[in-house]
Order: C-alpha cells, then structure tokens, then sequence
C-alpha cells in the first residue's frame, strides 16, 4: 500500500490518528498475504533503528516503529543486507 502521512507538527491531519489508520489498515491486509508499505511517511528513524539511519529518532518515527512491530514487519531499507548506498558512519550529519 502506498501512504503519505503527515508531516510532524502539521495542522491538518494528526500523524498519531493517520497511524492508527495504517495499522488497521495492514491489519485488514494481512488475511489475505504479505503487506508492503511504501511512500513518503514523514518519520525520521534514527541510529537505533539500522546502519543506514543516523540521528535521534523523531516522534513520528517512534510512532510508525510501534505499528511496524506491532505488525511484525521490518523496515527494509534499516540495513546493509537489503540496500546499498550510503550508511550513517559515512553521513556528515
């Protein structure tokens, strides 16, 4: 399923709310076989979440990581065994 969640602090939609959305959402897919998820999901994860992230996770993230494992799902791109590219010892931030 494609999402584009709200961004943090935004006025018009509550990212908790929108979340809690998704994950009754996967939940409904998940009868019927496996659930990607991808698009713009305005969360930040953080060093503790993969090698390929950097940083202090963000509200939004922490949220989104409570349904990703409530789901047990994985977030594909947290690690080198599933992408390629730059990793967080390598970013200047």
């Amino acid at each position: 399923m494609g999402v584009y969640l709200p961004q943090q602090g935004c006025k018009i939609a509550c990212y908790k709310d929108e979340v809690e959305i998704l994950n009754e959402a996967i939940a409904i897919c998940k009868l019927s076989g496996e659930v990607v998820v991808i698009g713009d999901t305005n969360a930040h994860f953080g060093a503790n979440m993969g090698d390929r992230f950097w940083g202090k996770t963000s509200r939004n993230g922490k949220l989104l990581k409570q349904t990703i494992m409530s789901n047990e799902m994985i977030i594909l791109d947290a690690s080198s065994k599933n992408c390629t590219g730059e990793k967080r010892s390598t970013n200047p931030r």
